[in-house]
């Protein structure tokens, strides 16, 4: 009995655990912000740097600078901006965001606005002679949905097919709990899409979430193969 108390009180630590990730993943979720006017702004500073500060709504920024592509003598300024439930309705910050963008080396930059929503990009500072183009989200994440319902289905399988071996068929549970429990975590973190903005947030949160998921459902498996052996005994 002080086994099974263990495993319950671990149990319940683990779900809280699960919950509270599962509230921040959603409350800390970026909301992407599409390109207006006085969003954000920028100003020359030093040599060849930007000061680049953004509206009241922007709550969290990011921003890549790298050389002209084609070998032009200035830099381009990917800048993106966002904020989330959680800033919108938690956070006591106030003043406008910005940040100083430095290039390596002392040549005109382009700072171009990525929106993040299927619209294309915006040049808001420097050389006005600039195509938008559309930033597609990353997949990556459909593909590790994929291969986790591929990996159930495949557990289910074998499950059918071990039905006179029933220590294998424990082991073939345990395991299958995993693919679940990943499955159960996208959903969570990302919805039913399988796109995302921000691939390496998304699937740190997914993996983490799981591996709390998953040992909650390997405890709550061994108190209820636990139950099932002490009614046999007691029959």
């Amino acid at each position: 009995m002080a086994a099974k108390k263990i495993q319950t009180v671990l149990l319940t630590a683990v779900f809280v655990a699960a919950l509270l990730v599962s509230a921040f993943a959603v409350l800390d979720a970026p909301i992407y912000l599409p390109y207006s006017e006085g969003l954000v702004a920028a100003e020359p500073v030093g040599d060849g740097g930007l000061r680049i500060t953004f509206g009241e709504e922007v709550t969290e920024c990011d921003y890549t600078i790298y050389p002209d592509p084609e070998g032009g003598s200035f830099y381009y300024c990917d800048v993106q901006a966002w904020t989330s439930l959680w800033d919108r309705w938690l956070s006591d910050r106030s003043g406008k965001l910005s940040c100083m963008v430095s290039p390596s080396e002392p040549y005109p930059v382009k700072a171009v606005y990525v929106p993040n929503d299927g619209s294309e990009t915006v040049c808001f500072y420097g050389d006005t002679d600039y195509e938008g183009s559309i930033v597609l989200p990353r997949l990556s994440l459909g593909y590790y949905l994929f291969l986790a319902a591929a990996a159930l289905a495949g557990t289910a399988v074998v499950w059918l097919l071990t039905k006179k071996n029933a220590g294998l068929r424990v082991w073939v549970e345990r395991v299958g709990l995993y693919p679940a429990a990943y499955i159960v975590s996208h959903c969570i973190v990302s919805g039913f899409g399988t796109t995302s903005y921000s691939l390496p947030r998304d699937f740190f949160l997914i993996v983490f979430l799981s591996l709390l998921l998953y040992g909650g459902l390997l405890l709550a498996y061994g108190i209820w193969r636990l139950r099932q052996e002490m009614k046999e005994i007691n029959q």
